[in-house]
């Protein structure tokens, strides 16, 4: 559960402790990053053979952002509707989001910035978040697109609320603000894709963009069939995952009996839709077809099919055998500076140990030394980075809050 600061005069935001967290959500956590991390090895992996779908499991990343709305959208309806929404509560919110994703996301930044000097200034825009807003995702750091997405809704998000809520003349206790935020968003993002679908399919349009100097020359990559998978991985295109999941979180909040009683028929219509979305995929993207359906519509559906098995997640039962407990509490705990730091560990075992035409021994040692290697650096990153500064933020949060009650 996540706790609410209901005293008017403290807008100090209070967030999931490890005493409080919901073990179905630590599962469905640990299954993503293990999803993800299946996915991007998958040439160390000694089954890629007898198993080939490994790919697929890269959509673990959409797993993540519906996650991320629902326990960000759980805590902005126990914080911003206690009472009036104010500047103050909207900065604590921030506090608490950049000090709990940015210092590991910065370290591992720094890492890959040793590895690619030659990267020079463009750095710069990863600084911001900005490194796919408007542009492809660079070579650096390329798994980088997903936190963009991730830190945009977490700044935009509450400005929308919070406009909202005056145009609603500052309507207490009134959660329509918040779906109407979130359905926004949604519609944000399939603005965006609708307008790329029709520039995509006009590529006059672009040719003509481009020459004039309105566009960045890496735009050229929506006039190929593959377009798909570069706009997946652009922040505004994008912003709507995120969304889906405070949907959730808000049926959760004002209805968590009716939701956790039908929590199986809606993980069944989740693995449907699940599936729909991959005979969608390959049918149209696979194949270079891109239509309406795949460019607009697609992505949204795996978000709704991951939204729907949520439910079913937080009715799972806390395992009996502690040890099985502590295992995916631990994978839990460090799936974002795990996260942040696989794929450069995966490309380094893949320079430096080739796994081709070897034994499946040597290809399982190999292997499971990069898994092992990976979790040893994000549990290092989680307990000298990322701990000290969820500590340190509740200090800040009062310093601030303190000096501006003065």
């Amino acid at each position: 559960m996540i706790q609410s600061s209901h005293n008017p005069h403290n807008p100090v935001i209070k967030e999931e402790s490890n005493q409080q967290r919901i073990f179905g959500l630590d599962l469905f956590r640990a299954l993503s990053i293990i999803a993800v991390f299946l996915s991007h090895s998958i040439d160390l992996n000694p089954l890629k053979k007898e198993f080939p779908y490994f790919a697929w499991l890269g959509f673990g990343v959409e797993a993540f952002f519906v996650l991320s709305g629902f326990l960000i959208g759980r805590i902005i309806l126990q914080t911003f509707f206690q009472k009036a929404i104010t500047w103050e509560v909207i900065a604590s919110f921030w506090i608490n989001r950049w000090f709990r994703t940015i210092p590991a996301y910065l370290f591992t930044l720094f890492i890959y910035f040793l590895f690619f000097p030659h990267f020079g200034l463009k750095i710069i825009s990863y600084l911001f978040f900005l490194q796919n807003a408007i542009t492809p995702i660079p070579y650096l750091f390329p798994h980088s697109w997903s936190l963009s997405v991730e830190e945009w809704f977490y700044f935009s998000f509450p400005i929308i609320i919070w406009v909202t809520y005056i145009l609603q003349k500052k309507t207490q206790h009134s959660y329509k603000t918040f779906i109407f935020s979130s359905l926004t968003l949604i519609f944000i993002g399939f603005m965006c894709r609708t307008v790329l679908y029709f520039i995509a399919n006009h590529t006059s349009i672009i040719h003509t963009a481009i020459k004039q100097g309105y566009l960045f020359p890496s735009w050229d990559t929506f006039l190929t069939p593959y377009y798909w998978d570069t706009m997946r991985k652009m922040t505004f295109f994008r912003i709507d995952s995120i969304a889906f999941g405070c949907i959730i979180a808000y049926f959760f909040e004002t209805n968590k009996e009716l939701l956790l009683k039908n929590h199986i028929k809606l993980f069944i219509t989740g693995l449907l839709l699940l599936f729909l979305s991959y005979f969608l995929f390959v049918k149209n993207v696979i194949n270079g077809k891109p239509n309406v359906i795949s460019d607009i519509i697609l992505l949204p559906i795996f978000s709704l099919s991951f939204s729907f098995l949520i439910p079913t997640f937080i009715s799972t039962p806390v395992p009996n055998k502690n040890r099985i407990f502590k295992i995916i509490h631990t994978i839990s705990l460090t799936s974002y500076s795990f996260y942040l730091i696989h794929l450069l560990v995966i490309d380094l075992f893949s320079q430096n140990f080739n796994t081709q035409n070897t034994s499946c021994l040597k290809t399982t040692i190999t292997f499971a030394t990069c898994y092992l290697a990976t979790f040893l650096l994000s549990y290092l990153m989680y307990n000298y980075i990322e701990k000290p500064f969820l500590s340190y933020r509740t200090t800040i949060n009062k310093k601030i809050f303190s000096k501006n009650k003065k």
